[in-house]
């Protein structure tokens, strides 16, 4: 895989999308129903339910890329020396 944001984002666009539509409800949900929440309380639930899908698609792109070089290891091992 390419690195960069728009490869990133190409690949993982369904899972963004999901996570940002669920944050969107998430965010209303804390911000009009709960009124025992400060508002600092609130900003920082909103950003950690905004970042939260990239630092998740994130950490499954890393293993996928590990599970990649674990595959391609075991099919084309490297010559003995």
């Amino acid at each position: 895989m390419k690195n960069g944001i728009i490869p990133f984002l190409l690949e993982y666009w369904p899972y963004i999308l999901f996570h940002i539509v669920s944050a969107v409800l998430i965010i209303w949900l804390v911000i009009t129903k709960d009124e025992s929440l400060t508002k600092k309380q609130k900003i920082w639930y909103s950003l950690l339910v905004v970042f939260s899908p990239f630092i998740g698609a994130q950490a499954y792109q890393q293993e996928s890329a590990r599970i990649e070089r674990k595959r391609i290891r075991k099919y084309y091992p490297q010559k003995e020396k």
